[in-house]
């Protein structure tokens, strides 16, 4: 019996710790069912909670309280759940600097005269949003769009960004020299639109205003930039999209760049990208890194498709290698073969002659390269 009743015990004991033990379940808040505000359910959330936001108006910024980890915040839709932005930064990722996991889809958010970004992360690691439109008010503000800083694994899934005074969207690697030993990393852009921004679609920094670029040295390279889908940039100011591998004052007087903006750590891939009506520029490649276009769109035409005058005035929207020797080059159309070997193995799919047109077969590649140019080539 006494066996008996220590093993009763001794089961019940394990029970009483397992209770104790066991992890809280993630919470689902509601607004405006259980709280009134977005702000107000953020404040009473906990690591890895989900408010979720019925469709309607709402007004004010979000400041995402310091340590508030793997939180979600999901709207009805874009076209349901409209979020009107106060002052300072909208939605605030910026406070504490202490931020890993963040999510948002379903919203509309609308920029105010006194929004400074309409959403602000610094040093708030992995940031998901997805079917998320921010609008600006144009060039009368100072307001800006999304503001990446310092932060890494960021996806931007059907985003757009359009209207702001400054960028759409912006990567900065490291703002101040203690930033240097996290730069931004591992930015995809998926199916995003940049449209009709006073500055740019789109802007990398790699370093910030307010320090010397050689107190950060290559080690603020953004690496790990994707765009997949079909990524839209038109109708921006200064340029569709623009890399700074440098400070801005080294960029105005044309110094050499120390930082790069890369894929793969050596290119930068925009052959998802389509350009069109951007006044100024289309690229402007501040960097070493060259930039591969091939297959990019610019006024719905690639640059293969293109012919000399159209390449000519495509030209004149980029600024790299071809305007100042010691920058990467970018790459929007493929070159003429040299060889009758780049036309073997269907390499002649990829190529075309010093006009822009593509070859009709191998054949034709071949007689192209044999002749030195003089036949050209028969396709379209």
């Amino acid at each position: 019996m006494k066996r008996i009743l220590t093993l009763a015990s001794s089961v019940a004991l394990v029970l009483g710790m397992l209770v104790v033990a066991a992890p809280a379940f993630a919470a689902t808040l509601a607004v405006p069912g259980t709280y009134s505000t977005i702000q107000a359910a953020a404040n009473a959330a906990s690591s890895g909670d989900t408010i979720t936001v019925a469709a309607g108006t709402y007004s004010g910024d979000i400041i995402i309280p310091t340590g508030l980890n793997n939180l979600t915040i999901t709207g009805a839709g874009s076209g349901s759940t409209v979020l009107n932005l106060g002052l300072g930064y909208g939605i605030n990722l910026n406070n504490g600097y202490a931020i890993t996991g963040f999510t948002m889809s379903g919203f509309t958010v609308n920029s105010s005269l006194n929004t400074t970004y309409a959403l602000k992360a610094y040093k708030a690691d992995t940031l998901h949003l997805s079917n998320m439109v921010f609008h600006g008010l144009g060039s009368t503000t100072h307001d800006g769009g999304v503001d990446i800083n310092t932060t890494s694994h960021v996806v931007l899934n059907n985003v757009s960004a359009s209207g702001f005074h400054k960028n759409g969207f912006a990567v900065t690697s490291a703002y101040t020299s203690a930033d240097s030993s996290t730069p931004s990393s591992d930015i995809t852009f998926n199916n995003i639109t940049a449209n009709g921004n006073s500055w740019t679609g789109i802007s990398f920094y790699t370093v910030g205003n307010d320090h010397s670029p050689t107190s950060i040295g290559g080690s603020a390279n953004i690496n790990g930039v994707h765009f997949t889908g079909m990524d839209t940039i038109s109708g921006n100011g200064v340029a569709g999209i623009h890399i700074e591998g440098d400070s801005d004052y080294n960029e105005f007087t044309k110094a050499n760049p120390v930082n790069t903006v890369t894929s793969d750590g050596t290119t930068l891939d925009l052959t998802h990208v389509a350009f069109s009506s951007n006044p100024t520029y289309d690229i402007i490649n501040y960097q070493t890194a060259p930039v591969n276009a091939i297959g990019a769109t610019f006024g719905g035409l690639t640059g293969n498709a293109m012919n000399s005058g159209q390449r000519t005035i495509e030209d004149g929207k980029i600024i790299d290698q071809l305007d100042y020797p010691h920058l990467g080059l970018v790459t929007y159309y493929s070159p003429s073969p040299t060889t009758k070997e780049q036309c073997m193995n269907n390499g002649w799919k990829t190529l075309v002659d010093i006009a822009g047109k593509h070859f009709k077969n191998q054949g034709d590649c071949v007689s192209f390269v044999a002749t030195k140019g003089k036949n050209a080539a028969a396709g379209n």
